[in-house]
């Protein structure tokens, strides 16, 4: 799992969409008992949607009138996700990144360079320990925490992992 600061990142993406001219919206998801289910947006009555010469503009204003519903609305069944959205309009074709550009393109994804908003890597409890040396490593060039899945009390919780194995897996031993 990954961690990022917040405010870091959505400046760090803010940034490299608006070079790019590349229309984005972030926001948190709202979680409502209905969800989209209870929203106006099921409702499509622009008779220009059957008309192939408006079609495009008909579904763009329907899109952009409806942004909150469409992307930041789901049910209350996920709740306890805390999910914060990041959305951008297609229309880009397959770029790559002009050297030191914060934003590539590739089919239907986005590469976006994160800057230093990563605040902590989360692994697994099953992640071999004999990595999580190179893990730390890896975090340490970034600025970022290394964390290791753990239980107590039959509760989830991330402690700093002990790095008690070199690279090649074998134990180290105290002198």
């Amino acid at each position: 799992m990954l961690l990022f600061d917040a405010e870091r990142l959505t400046r760090a993406m803010q940034d490299a969409f608006s070079a790019h001219q590349v229309q984005s919206w972030f926001d948190e998801v709202v979680y409502t008992e209905a969800g989209i289910a209870g929203s106006t947006l099921r409702f499509l009555s622009d008779p220009r949607i059957f008309d192939a010469g408006q079609r495009a503009d008909a579904v763009t204003e329907f899109i952009e009138r409806n942004t909150a519903d469409f992307f930041f609305l789901k049910t209350d069944d996920f709740k306890t996700e805390y999910e914060y959205r990041v959305v951008i309009m297609a229309g880009h074709e397959s770029v790559a990144a002009a050297p030191g550009s914060p934003v590539s393109f590739e089919g239907e994804f986005a590469c976006v360079k994160y800057g230093d908003a990563l605040v902590a890597v989360i692994v697994g409890e099953r992640f071999p320990n004999w990595q999580l040396l190179g893990a730390n490593r890896a975090c340490e060039r970034t600025g970022a925490l290394l964390g290791k899945v753990g239980w107590k009390n039959r509760r989830p919780i991330a402690f700093p992992p002990i790095l008690d194995h070199r690279a090649d897996g074998t134990p180290i031993l105290p002198v």
